[in-house]
């Protein structure tokens, strides 16, 4: 193992002093203008100015990764060493014994190399344990270099890969001090965008069995090339070479092969041979991969795929790959040397050198095949398709030095293309991620490039949008190996495929921080979080956010403490700091669904102003105001400045700009946590009503709706403003203006507020005639009864319904209102059948009503208009006598008699009684009912 000495000149006196925090870790991050390779060894030696101020540390290189073009990160463990050092330095305290050695002592001459380099110094100073070391390089560092405090760079070395929505936060634990704190506030505010959650379950991967009729349009005629290839490569019919039409045979497959290339760069063929099946895959055609013998049918597989198979037996064949931009010339060179029958002379190992040495000797650069003898052992459980895209892409980049007559920057080019080709049918982000962390495999056959160059490569030719997808794999991958490591702590295959996960990981992180794709940010602190980058080469947006979660994660452990800033009158700057951290907390703690400790907070703001002089004077919400507009959204509540609430304004500065993000996770959040969340919303006063009346403006879900409503119910005072002015505003959303009296109906028992829901007593949607009854029931204006009674005449069904329903809520009804109703009743029916059908449903409804009434005046009156409306029924089709001739009775007029039955027999008298007497023959399955309620009239009657 090689390492590398780094002399450090510090610039003071005591070069411990620059460690700084990293003493407690014993990780220091450098940044060098060299890169030095992960996992091999480093000496660090530190000079200060005095020449007694020298320091030798050894260690590892734990990571190193750009930052710029000239400019590299290095993180070094060398926490052993320091540890070493730091008890040999004690000032305070009589010298100590050194302590036991845990490693073998350097060669001697390695001991000499490494400490000649540092000035003379007494020997209670040196550190003289050095690990074996094979080979010392000196990178001479001229100039004072930046030592990293790692108190804002790394977690646990240990730690699991997070996502925005776990509940981990960084340095969890760590109480802040209040310098702490007022260091990150003074940050200035950024408006970060929600850009990702935590990645949803990938999607079960299935093999396409059928195709569209476009697709097959699409693959049919490249199938049928495939078929006349296969004779061409076997030197069958028109395709030998001693035919006369050879030449024009090649030539038309080849105008047949451009004809039908498709949108894609190339078309692939790979053969899959098992012991129960052969196929043929065709890739570049359509958008997923095409089975030949799913697109000729199992008849034709039959006849066709053996020959062809055999063909890939004798050649060694795998897979070969033809891109669309070959010319004709190379075609038929290509034709004519997969066709060469002297190849098959050779075993088909060594036919698959021979062809490519004859493709790279005569420059075919568009044809790429994979030879059996080309094929590297994986050691690896992947997916097929994932096995042959590394396999292919070995056996590529281990040709394209070869070309002679290709530039630096074709054959970069090719590179590129190569990669995109072969990414293509892969088509899920875990096959992406199995072929993205196991490239490195490819420095095997090709010994030029260095796995960290392949994986640059690769990672450069991604399709951006793909890269964050894919990693959600990656970094599962790095958990499996983290535990391993765990268990297994000499096992040094897992160490070096952590390096490598990480290097991964790096290198993705880098083009990600240039191209900022969706979910970069996040991305980038997942980085954090998991020790791949340090919080220096973070961007300013990634350090933003790990500093709120510091902030969230310090009010989850001590929120005492910042209720005692919020309340210390002799300090409003604390205050405000306060409301500052509340306000830069607030996204991560609902991203984290820490719902509690938001409803806590807004809590503490509604009981902490009343009767608090500094949090309601101007002064103090001017300051606090006073704040750079950044953080604001344009997707988020703004802050209502103006409110005669001091509570009001504070909860909307810590809340309003997080408010899309809080209605986004209670319109997506599962019944449980839409009520935390809507607990949150119920105590922000103003702004919760307005997060509420949003939902409903535009949620189309009706459970939601229908949560929100209630959540505004629950809010009483605050949601009755909102429905009053709603109302006020006719240009509103019938919908809006129909949840609007909902909400007054529970929330209000003003009969003034019932005045802005007049101008929709008529309106000509039925829903919301319905819903004003409701409110002439809850907020009784003077008027009510009349109201009601002339919503019995409403033409809606279910209106009228209502309205009688209404009837009995406002009880009692005056002797007025009681003859309107029973105008109502007795009047002529309509001679239309159906309408008449409808007006009798009506009457048995109102008189149905009547008798809910407690008190029901002018009793004879009421009787007198029953039975004059029975009466009615039997006389409409030639008297009462032909109304008992008949023994039957339309079901409508039953209904009206059913209804009068309870009635009657609560104020009927003689007359009743006859009547009812008479009829009782014709309604047999109420007879029961008949003859209770005559012996109530004749018990009353006294007979």
């Amino acid at each position: 193992m090689k390492t590398h000495l780094v002399v450090l000149q510090s610039g003071v006196m005591d070069p411990l002093a620059k460690l700084g925090p990293a003493s407690r870790s014993g990780r220091i991050y450098l940044r060098l203008s060299t890169p030095l390779p992960e996992g091999e060894g480093i000496i660090l030696k530190l000079m200060g100015m005095s020449p007694h101020k020298s320091y030798l540390l050894d260690g590892f290189i734990v990571s190193c990764f750009p930052i710029r073009d000239t400019l590299f990160q290095v993180q070094a463990d060398v926490s052993q060493s320091l540890a070493a050092l730091l008890i040999q330095n004690e000032t305070d305290s009589p010298p100590a014994k050194s302590p036991p050695k845990t490693r073998p002592e350097a060669p001697a001459k390695i001991r000499k190399e490494a400490i000649k380099k540092t000035p003379e110094k007494p020997k209670t100073r040196e550190i003289v344990e050095l690990p074996e070391i094979e080979e010392i390089e000196e990178i001479s560092i001229t100039d004072m270099v930046e030592i990293l405090p790692d108190d804002n760079a790394m977690p646990s070395a240990h730690a699991a890969p997070t996502y925005p929505g776990d509940t981990v936060s960084e340095d969890s634990g760590k109480i802040l001090g209040m310098e702490d704190i007022r260091q990150i506030i003074s940050q200035e505010e950024m408006a970060i965008p929600v850009e990702v959650e935590k990645p949803a379950p990938a999607p079960v991967i299935k093999e396409k069995k059928t195709l569209t009729d476009a697709e097959r349009k699409k693959a049919e005629p490249v199938g049928k090339f495939l078929v006349n290839l296969t004779k061409a490569m076997c030197r069958s019919g028109y395709y030998d070479p001693e035919h006369p039409s050879a030449a024009n045979a090649k030539k038309g497959l080849y105008e047949e092969f451009i004809n039908n290339a498709g949108q894609y760069n190339e078309i692939v063929f790979t053969r899959e041979k098992s012991r129960e099946l052969i196929d043929i895959f065709i890739t570049g055609v359509t958008d997923e991969q095409v089975s030949v013998r799913m697109l000729v049918g199992a008849n034709a597989a039959e006849l066709f795929l053996p020959k062809l198979s055999d063909y890939y037996d004798r050649k060694g064949l795998l897979s070969f790959a033809i891109r669309k931009e070959i010319a004709l010339e190379h075609f038929d060179r290509f034709i004519d040397i997969m066709s060469d029958p002297a190849v098959d002379r050779h075993e088909s190992v060594k036919a698959g050198d021979v062809l490519t040495k004859a493709l790279i000797d005569n420059e075919i650069t568009e044809i790429s095949t994979v030879f059996v003898s080309d094929r590297i052992d994986l050691g690896l459980d992947v997916p097929w398709r994932v096995e042959m895209a590394i396999q292919r892409l070995a056996k590529d980049f281990k040709i394209m030095p070869m070309f002679k007559n290709v530039s630096t920057d074709a054959l970069k080019q090719i590179k590129m293309q190569t990669i995109a080709d072969i990414l293509r049918p892969l088509k899920h982000p875990r096959y992406y991620n199995d072929f993205l962390v196991n490239c490195h495999i490819i420095s095997r056959q090709v010994k030029d490039l260095p796995p960290e160059e392949i994986e640059g490569i690769i990672v450069d030719a991604f399709p951006i949008g793909l890269l964050i997808p894919t990693t959600q794999f990656t970094f599962e991958e790095l958990e499996r190996l983290e535990k391993l490591r765990r268990e297994q702590p000499e096992e040094n295959k897992i160490h070096h495929r952590l390096i490598g996960i990480r290097r991964v990981l790096r290198l993705v992180a880098g083009r990600v921080a240039r191209e900022r794709p969706s979910g970069a940010i996040y991305y980038l602190t997942q980085l954090y979080r998991n020790e791949i980058l340090s919080f220096h080469d973070l961007p300013p947006e990634a350090q933003y956010l790990i500093n709120s979660s510091k902030i969230a994660a310090d009010i989850i452990s001590d929120f005492s403490k910042y209720e005692k800033m919020l309340l210390r009158s002799d300090m409003p700057g604390d205050a405000v700091t306060c409301l500052k951290c509340f306000r830069r907390a607030a996204n991560t703690l609902i991203e984290d669904k820490n719902y509690d400790i938001l409803t806590k907070i807004s809590r503490l703001i509604r009981e902490s102003v009343n009767g608090n002089k500094l949090l309601q004077s101007d002064d103090f919400i001017r300051e606090l105001l006073s704040q750079p507009a950044s953080l604001e959204m344009e997707s988020a509540e703004p802050i209502r400045r103006d409110s005669p609430e001091p509570s009001a304004v504070l909860l909307d500065f810590i809340f309003a700009a997080h408010s899309a993000l809080l209605l986004k996770a209670f319109i997506e959040a599962v019944p449980e946590d839409r009520k935390k969340i809507g607990a949150i919303i119920e105590t922000i006063e103003s702004l919760g009503v307005r997060m509420m009346t949003r939902i409903l403006s535009e949620s189309k879900d009706k459970e939601i709706r229908k949560t929100a409503v209630e959540t505004l119910i629950r809010m009483g005072e605050w949601s009755r403003k909102w429905a009053l002015d709603t109302l006020e505003n006719i240009k509103s959303a019938w919908y809006l203006h129909r949840n609007a009296m909902m909400i007054l109906r529970n929330v209000s028992k003003h009969a003034e507020d019932f005045e802005p829901v007049r101008m929709f007593i008529s309106h000509e949607n039925a829903r919301i005639r319905e819903e004003v009854i409701g409110l002439i029931v809850a907020l009784r204006p003077s008027d009510r009864e009349l109201l009601i009674i002339e919503a019995l005449d409403d033409d809606d069904a279910r209106v009228r319904w209502r309205a009688v329903r209404a009837l009995s809520d406002i009880s009692p009804i005056s002797g007025p209102g009681l003859n309107e109703i029973l105008a109502i009743v007795t009047a002529p029916l309509e001679k239309e059948k159906s309408a008449a059908t409808e007006q009798k449903k009506k009457i048995a409804n109102l008189i149905s009503a009547i008798n809910g009434m407690p008190e029901i005046p002018n009793l004879s009156r009421v009787e007198y208009d029953i039975l004059t409306v029975i009466d009615s029924l039997s006389t409409q089709d030639g008297g009462i006598l032909k109304f008992l001739k008949k023994k039957t009775i339309a079901e409508e007029d039953a209904a009206v008699i059913k209804a009068a039955l309870p009635l009657l027999a609560r104020i009927g008298t003689t007359a009743s009684e006859k009547l009812l007497t008479r009829i009782q023959s014709l309604l047999p399955h109420s007879s029961g009912e008949i003859e209770s309620a005559l012996g109530k009239i004749r018990e009353r009657e006294g007979h």
